[in-house]
């Protein structure tokens, strides 16, 4: 909060119930669904969440080609996948805690070049698991628990 000041009432009407309303003004506190809070930067995208899927199904072969030929699979031709994108967002993920990389050794059928191996990491798998969650839940509130939609 900037410059709101909040009085000892107000504050314990937020921390209690999660919102706040002065004037116009209202503020909530965000929970994800075990009751925990999250700082914003704990929440994922539909691409970072696409990305961390890509990870755990490829298991020891997630490196950046690897990675991009998954997650066209996994759009099913719904969206674009670029691999700059896919190099930006496993960078940002890396740097959240969610993902860890090393470089391999270097290798004749890449010309000497080595690859940038990728790995969930456990707190990037636990942040999968909680955006998972609250998207099954949209889908059983739309009767999408099939996965047609």
């Amino acid at each position: 909060m900037t410059d709101l000041a909040l009085d000892n009432r107000s504050d314990a009407l937020y921390a209690r119930t999660g919102k706040f309303e002065k004037g116009s003004l209202t503020l909530y506190r965000y929970l994800p669904y075990n009751g925990e809070e999250m700082s914003k930067g704990d929440f994922l995208g539909e691409f970072e969440q696409l990305i961390l899927t890509g990870l755990m199904l490829l298991g020891e072969n997630a490196y950046g080609a690897t990675i991009h030929e998954r997650m066209e699979q996994l759009v099913d031709g719904k969206r674009f996948v670029s691999l700059g994108a896919v190099y930006t967002t496993l960078d940002r993920l890396e740097r959240k805690g969610y993902v860890k990389s090393w470089v391999g050794g270097a290798t004749a059928e890449r010309g000497g070049r080595s690859k940038r191996f990728f790995k969930i990491t456990a707190t990037g798998e636990a942040a999968l698991k909680n955006s998972l969650h609250v998207a099954g839940n949209l889908l059983r509130e739309f009767g999408y628990a099939g996965g047609q939609l």
